[in-house]
């Protein structure tokens, strides 16, 4: 199903904060501007929290850790006894990742696996209510995801960086606004875009 143009302006709601989980973030972004890293923007952030908290998943997963900031940003929404599985390829990224998302005080909601992200997903089995691409092949991440079968009916989908990477992600959007069980939405941040697909039958 072809994606429509929506308004990403996002309302602010409340979140499970917390003063340490809060100034763990605010360090990250300090770092990220200082080493020129890539985290997701405040907006972007804003979104994947809205939609956690609107999902509930008991199972979530992320690829393209990097330092843990969008990780500490999904996990610290999700239910009670939900748990995000978050793939990073770099180990010495995500042993920095693993100490912000311990010191977030969120070690017990998120862990951090490092591998390549379609192989680690290739040996899932835990059904995934939401899914965060972010810097991975996002079409092989999905398919391993459904062959597994973890890609269950409801299960929210976020791809990043689509209109950056519009070209090299042309195949996946074209999968999941034509191939028929996704239901998939574009939002605009101006600066890029994200991708939100729901899937619509049981996989």
């Amino acid at each position: 199903m072809a994606a429509t143009m929506m308004d990403a302006r996002i309302t602010t709601d409340k979140t499970g904060a917390t003063e340490k989980t809060e100034k763990v973030l605010a360090h990250i972004e300090e770092l990220a501007n200082k080493r020129f890293l890539h985290i997701v923007s405040s907006q972007k952030a804003e979104l994947l929290e809205r939609l956690v908290r609107k999902n509930k998943p008991a199972f979530a997963v992320e690829t393209g850790t990097l330092i843990g900031y969008s990780a500490i940003r999904i996990a610290r929404n999700l239910p009670v006894n939900s748990k995000l599985v978050s793939i990073e390829i770099n180990k010495f990224r995500a042993a920095e990742a693993r100490k912000n998302i311990s010191e977030a005080g969120l070690a017990d909601k998120a862990e951090v696996v490092v591998g390549e992200a379609a192989n680690v997903m290739g040996s899932l089995r835990a059904k995934a209510g939401f899914v965060f691409f972010d810097v991975a092949d996002y079409l092989a991440c999905l398919k391993a995801l459904e062959s597994n079968g973890c890609i269950g009916k409801g299960c929210t989908i976020v791809a990043n960086n689509v209109m950056w990477f519009a070209d090299k992600l042309a195949p996946y959007l074209a999968y999941v606004r034509k191939s028929g069980p996704y239901s998939s939405v574009y939002y605009d941040f101006g600066f890029d875009g994200m991708e939100v697909s729901i899937r619509n039958e049981k996989s």
